[in-house]
Order: C-alpha cells, then sequence, then structure tokens
C-alpha cells in the first residue's frame, strides 16, 4: 500500500530537504522516500510504499538545509502492519480429498472474515469469522459449501475482509477471470505520518 506522508518543509533561505525511513526508533540506515528544494507548507511531501519493507516499527524522518549548511530534522515512529493472505494451490481436485489452504498473515489484532466466492458473486463457504490475535493462520477448504455439500466444478475465489474496529480492508478477487495467489494490503497502522520542520 502506498500511504502519503505529509508535512512542512520550509525555510527563508531553503535549499533542499529529503523525507526517509529507517528501521526501527533510531536507525542506523536509511531509505530515501522523496526529496525536493522547493518549499512545502503542509502538503505532501512523498509517497511511502508501505508493502515493501516487512512489518515492524519504523522512523520517517524530514531533513531541512538552508543555504548556510544548516539541517533541521522532524522524525515520528510509526508501525507497518500489512495484512496478508495467500492460497496454497490454483487446483484442487475436492472429489478425490483436495483442499486448498489459505494462509493469513495477521500484523496485529483484528477481525477476520474469509469466505469462498463462486464466479456470480455468491458466498459458498465461509471458512473463518473471528477475532485473531497477530500470527498465520491457515484455512483449509475442502471444496464443500457451508452445508457440507460438494460445489460444482469451476473458478471459485476468496475474499477477506479485516477490521481493527477503526479501519477496515476488503480484498476481493470475485470480479477476475482467475484466482490470483497472494497481495499484501495495510490495515490500521501505519497511521498517517506527518513530520515537519521550520528553520528560520
Amino acid at each position: 500500500m502506498d500511504l502519503s506522508v505529509t508535512g512542512t518543509a520550509t525555510d527563508t533561505n531553503l535549499t533542499n530537504w529529503g523525507l526517509d525511513y529507517g528501521p526501527g526508533a533510531s536507525p542506523s540506515s536509511w531509505t530515501s522516500i522523496a526529496t525536493g528544494t522547493a518549499a512545502v507548507s503542509n502538503g505532501a511531501l512523498g509517497t511511502w510504499q508501505t508493502g515493501l519493507p516487512a512489518n515492524g516499527t519504523y522512523t520517517v524522518r524530514l531533513q531541512v538545509w538552508d543555504r548556510a549548511g544548516t539541517r533541521s530534522v522532524a522524525a515520528n515512529t510509526v508501525t507497518v502492519g500489512n495484512f496478508k493472505v495467500s492460497q496454497s494451490a490454483m487446483e484442487s481436485n475436492a472429489g478425490a480429498g483436495g483442499t486448498v489452504t489459505y494462509t493469513s498473515a495477521v500484523p496485529f489484532a483484528l477481525t477476520e472474515t474469509l469466505v469462498v466466492k463462486n464466479k456470480q458473486g455468491q458466498v459458498v463457504r465461509t471458512l473463518a469469522n473471528l477475532q485473531r490475535a497477530a500470527g498465520s493462520y491457515a484455512d483449509p477448504w475442502n471444496g464443500r459449501n457451508d452445508a457440507g455439500t460438494l460445489v460444482p466444478d469451476g473458478p471459485y475465489f476468496y475474499v477477506a475482509t479485516v477490521t481493527d474496529g477503526t479501519n477496515s480492508l476488503t480484498w476481493d478477487l470475485s470480479t477476475n477471470t482467475s484466482p490470483v495467489s497472494t497481495t499484501p494490503a495495510t490495515v490500521g497502522p501505519p497511521r498517517r505520518s506527518t513530520p515537519s520542520t521550520t528553520d528560520r
């Protein structure tokens, strides 16, 4: 997921500014998000691709330099928590006892609903509908509907919905022509980061 970082980078004698992030509360290395030479006042500084780094704590830092070489720094600590769900196979022979396992990587306490839909968009099986703590969860589907009957041959899609009580996310592949195995997405943290620095 892309996260827009907003803030203020101004100085009467501004030469340039840089926005970056690093792992932990006191990073020893930094990765650039954006740079600029024009002042920004309570606006977009850059876009952080939070789907790339691993889950955990990060520091987002804004640095501003003036013509005298003076540097001003503002930093915020944020938590990246990506929810991810994947499937173990693209095909299953349920009549012969085959299953497809859907694995959810839950970064922090969430309520997850995981369903399987047919190509008409109808729910044929609810695999999960409960509160989950941080961890990895495997939900197998044996090709049967909620009544225990084998479903007909055809394409089926999983739909995952998660919420932390304030934010929610739905990943729905039911309108695609074929199932897709994985995709990361963010729900809840990271919250919007708003570093700012003004040097006079």
